[in-house]
């Protein structure tokens, strides 16, 4: 009897030993159990896999630009390149037919930092010109004549736009410039007759002639949030008779002879107190009525200013606007 109880008693301990041994098959368990997921099943971070996927943070600090580098630009395929051992140049238009013009950011693993003297000089069937972040320069003449042009767009990391690069651009209405810009020289966009308004984000010296005969400028908007010192040089802005607003930044030091004359519609100009001179026939024969200066009297009255005929009304201690 004794052995039969015994026997009895072992038997039900294997049966539970087997069902406590079987819960585990389909639940996760802190001991590493195999459970069988839902495809659609998400972790407490979010991920399907129960990995983190969450962004890695941003150590920009507001407000600031991102440094982080930009995506290769695949651009138009055919076009004529000189190979200058650690980077590219593009001389020309080689066999591209087409009338959207994208310049590559590299070729062959290095990057495109010119666009070479007269690359595309005259050409009649360009319409749009996009120039990626790793061009630096646009060299003489590059662009002048190209008069189907209407589009042109231009990359943070352009430092600087040579003579006449852009000459004769006649249907070009809008033009924006990268803050990286440091020099616009003479003539580099002359005679783009229908430029309507032209925004300089950053601060460049502007050479002699740089935007003259623009005949439809409309509006120029200089922004220079640096403050650095820049200059508007002589005939900048010579025949741009038709410019009405006129918003120039903070960093201003002079303004040359012969640049806003016969602005018959421009009323009213906002000055800093960084200016130090206006020279003759600056504003000669302007609609000017109003000039909203950003110092006091005495600091306006250490400006010096060549034009006997330049006598608007001073408003002092004025903001920008």
């Amino acid at each position: 009897m004794k052995k039969i109880l015994a026997l009895a008693i072992a038997a039900v301990m294997l049966l539970s030993l087997c069902a406590c041994g079987g819960h585990n098959s389909n639940t996760p368990s802190g001991n590493g159990g195999n459970a069988t997921k839902n495809p659609g099943a998400t972790s407490e971070n979010g991920n399907e896999n129960g990995q983190n996927t969450a962004a890695p943070a941003d150590d920009t600090p507001s407000g600031q630009e991102s440094t982080e580098t930009p995506a290769p630009v695949e651009g138009s395929e055919g076009l004529a390149v000189a190979d200058e051992g650690d980077y590219c140049v593009i001389t020309g238009i080689g066999d591209f037919t087409g009338t959207d013009l994208v310049i590559p950011s590299h070729i062959n693993g290095k990057p495109v930092k010119k666009i070479d003297e007269s690359a595309f000089h005259e050409n009649q069937t360009i319409t749009s010109v996009t120039i990626p972040w790793t061009v630096t320069k646009i060299d003489e003449d590059a662009f002048a004549g190209c008069n189907g042009l209407t589009t042109l767009t231009l990359s943070e990391g352009l430092e600087a736009i040579d003579e006449s690069a852009f000459y004769g651009c006649e249907y070009l209405t809008s033009l924006t410039i990268p803050k990286s810009v440091t020099s616009i020289n003479g003539y580099a966009f002359r005679f783009c007759s229908r430029l309507e308004e032209l925004t300089i984000l950053g601060c460049c010296d502007l050479r002699n002639n740089a935007f003259s005969d623009c005949a439809s400028l409309k509006s120029v908007t200089i922004k220079n949030p640096d403050g650095l010192p820049y200059e508007i040089r002589n005939n900048a802005f010579s025949g741009c008779g038709s410019v009405e607003k006129l918003d120039l930044a903070s960093g201003l030091t002079s303004i040359g002879t012969w640049n806003f004359v016969d602005t018959v519609n421009l009323k009213s100009v906002y000055l800093p107190k960084t200016l130090t001179k206006i020279d003759s026939c600056a504003f000669l024969r302007s609609g000017l009525e109003t000039v909203y200066y950003e110092g006091s009297e005495e600091e306006w009255n250490n400006i010096t200013i060549k034009e006997p005929t330049f006598t608007p009304k001073v408003e002092f201690n004025s903001e920008r606007h």
